[in-house]
C-alpha cells in the first residue's frame, strides 16, 4: 500500500503545525513494512524535513530558506505535484492542505482528508480575503473524500455544523505528545526571567491575547517578581505594545521568536504556569507541549481545549477575566498546587503520543484498500 502525500503544508512553511503533523505520520512510517509513501515535494524550507533520515527516501530536494519559496516554489511544486497525481503511482492520496488543484487528476483514487479546525468559518470576519473562499475549498473536499479525519471530536462536531457531510466518513483521531527528549537543546542562550508566565504562539484576534495581558497585569501588580514571556509569532505590534504600556507591563514582558521546538520545550520547563486563553481551537498542540514539559497549563474552556487537558489543567471562562486572574493566582501562591498539576499533565500528556495517531492513521487507509 502507497500513501502519497503532497506539496501543501511544506511549501513556504518553515515551521507550522500542520507540516509537523504530516512529517510525523512519515517519520513513524518509514520503519514499517506494511505502508509505504511519496511526498510530491520538489522546494522546501521546511524545518521538520531538513536532514531527516527518512528524506533520501522520498522524491525530492530540499531547497533551504529560499525567500522565494511561498511564491514562486509554490507554482512549480503544485506543477510537480499534478505530474506524480497523473502517474497514478499509488494508492491512496492524502492532500496535505485544502486546495483542489488535484480533483480532476486524482482519477477514482481514494483520498483522505484530515481536517483541523474551523477557524476561518468561526471568525470570517477576521479572514475576510479568505473566509468564504476557504469554506467553499474545504465543502468540495470533502465531498470529494473518502474518508475525513478529525483532530479532535470537537472538531468532528464543527464540521457537522459547518459543512454538509456523511458523518460516517468522519474518523476522530487525536495528535500525539511531542518527544522533548529528541535533539534537545544544549544551551539556551537566552537570558529568561526567574519567575514568568508563559504564553505562546501567534496573537491574531481568536487567540485572546488582550484578554490575557489584562488578566496578567492584575496578578503582576501583587507579585512583583512575576514577569510575563511570550514565545512564537512575530515581535509585538503598535497596538500591543500599546495596550502593554497602558497597563503598566513595560519592562515586566518579553518576546523570543522560538521557532526551533527545542528552544521552545527549553522555555516551558522554566516557565511557572502556560496560559492558553483562546476563544476557539481545532486540537491544542501547546496543551501537550505544556504536559510533556511538566508545566502547568492553564487553559480557556473553549474549543477542543478541555478535551485535550482533560482534569490535568485548570480552566476559565474566556470572557472573564476574574477567572483567569484567580486560577493564575492559585497556581502562583499554591506551590503544591503547581506540583501536583505538573505531576498531572506529564501522566495526561501519555495518554496522546505520535504512534497512536500514526497506526489510527494507518487503519483508515488499511480501511480504503
Amino acid at each position: 500500500m502507497k500513501v502519497l502525500y503532497d506539496h501543501q503544508a511544506f511549501t513556504g512553511v518553515k515551521f507550522g503545525g500542520i507540516s509537523r503533523y504530516f512529517y510525523y505520520l512519515m517519520n513513524y512510517y518509514k520503519d514499517r513494512t506494511d505502508i509505504d509513501f511519496d511526498l510530491s515535494l520538489k522546494y522546501s524550507n521546511n524545518f521538520y524535513l531538513k536532514n531527516q533520515p527518512f528524506a533520501k527516501h522520498l522524491s525530492y530536494d530540499l531547497l533551504s530558506d529560499s525567500k522565494y519559496a511561498n511564491r514562486g516554489f509554490s507554482l512549480l511544486n503544485r506543477l510537480n505535484s499534478k505530474k506524480i497525481i497523473s502517474r497514478q503511482d499509488f494508492d491512496i492520496f492524502h492532500p496535505t492542505f485544502y486546495h483542489r488543484y488535484f480533483l480532476d487528476i486524482v482519477g477514482n483514487k481514494p483520498v483522505v482528508l484530515t481536517f483541523h479546525d474551523v477557524t476561518t468559518e468561526k471568525f470570517h470576519e477576521q479572514y475576510p480575503e479568505i473566509g468564504g473562499d476557504m469554506k467553499d475549498l474545504k465543502q468540495t473536499l470533502l465531498d470529494r473524500a473518502d474518508k475525513v479525519i478529525a483532530v479532535s471530536e470537537n472538531t468532528r462536531q464543527d464540521i457537522l455544523q459547518y459543512f454538509a457531510v456523511d458523518e460516517k466518513k468522519i474518523k476522530v483521531i487525536h495528535l500525539g505528545t511531542p518527544d522533548i527528549h529528541q535533539n534537545p537543546l544544549k544551551d539556551l542562550q537566552i537570558a529568561l526571567p526567574e519567575k514568568f508566565i508563559l504564553y505562546v504562539g501567534s496573537r491574531d484576534a481568536f487567540k485572546n491575547f488582550a484578554f490575557f495581558l489584562k488578566a496578567a497585569s492584575v496578578v503582576l501588580k501583587k507579585h512583583k517578581d512575576l514577569k510575563i514571556l511570550c514565545a512564537g509569532a512575530g515581535a509585538f505590534s503598535e497596538t500591543e505594545t500599546t495596550m502593554i504600556n497602558d497597563l503598566g507591563l513595560s519592562g515586566r514582558i518579553m518576546h523570543i521568536k522560538a521557532q526551533k521546538d527545542a528552544i521552545l520545550y527549553s522555555v516551558y520547563q522554566k516557565a511557572l504556569v502556560f496560559v492558553y486563553p483562546s476563544l476557539y481551537e481545532g486540537f491544542g498542540i501547546p496543551v501537550l507541549e505544556a504536559f510533556a514539559c511538566a508545566c502547568p497549563a492553564l487553559l480557556s474552556n473553549a474549543g477542543s481545549l478541555p478535551e485535550v487537558g482533560g482534569e490535568a489543567a485548570l480552566y476559565f471562562d474566556p470572557a472573564r477575566e476574574e477567572e483567569l486572574i484567580a486560577q493564575l493566582e492559585k497556581v502562583v501562591e499554591d506551590e503544591q498546587l503547581n506540583k501536583k498539576m505538573k505531576e498531572d499533565g506529564l501522566e495526561r500528556g501519555k495518554l496522546f503520543s505520535w504512534e497512536k495517531t500514526s497506526l489510527q492513521t494507518l487503519e483508515v487507509y488499511k480501511s480504503l484498500m
